[in-house]
């Protein structure tokens, strides 16, 4: 996959593990001096820096486009069982008419805390 040359921002936005330059500042020379150019393992490390928050910002992107899809084609009672799934997962007690009506009253009272 062909990529474009990294920026000076990006290139600056990680930390250089070589001279120890903070995020945003320049490397440093030996002599203490500012480089001209900055250290190529922090290069390496923006690139990878870099393609791993645009992979992400796919994956993001995706999820989105998939949600709003799922969202216009999911009838009410599909969209209701996908919530009570949900619920179940989490842990939390579907709490129906006929549920509310068998219950003692420390359950409700162990409902209500919760």
């Amino acid at each position: 996959m062909k990529t474009r040359p990294l920026t000076r921002k990006q290139i600056c936005s990680v930390r250089c593990p070589t001279c120890g330059a903070a995020a945003e500042k320049r490397c440093i020379l030996l002599a203490g001096g500012p480089r001209n150019e900055p250290h190529g393992t922090r290069k390496e490390l923006a690139a990878e820096t870099v393609g791993r928050k645009a992979i992400k910002k796919r994956r993001l992107e995706a999820l989105a486009s998939a949600s709003n899809e799922a969202e216009k084609k999911v009838p009410d009672a599909v969209a209701l069982a996908q919530l009570k799934r949900a619920l179940i997962l989490v842990g939390k007690p579907i709490l129906t008419k006929s549920v509310k009506e068998k219950a003692t009253k420390e359950q409700r009272e162990s409902w209500n805390a919760s």
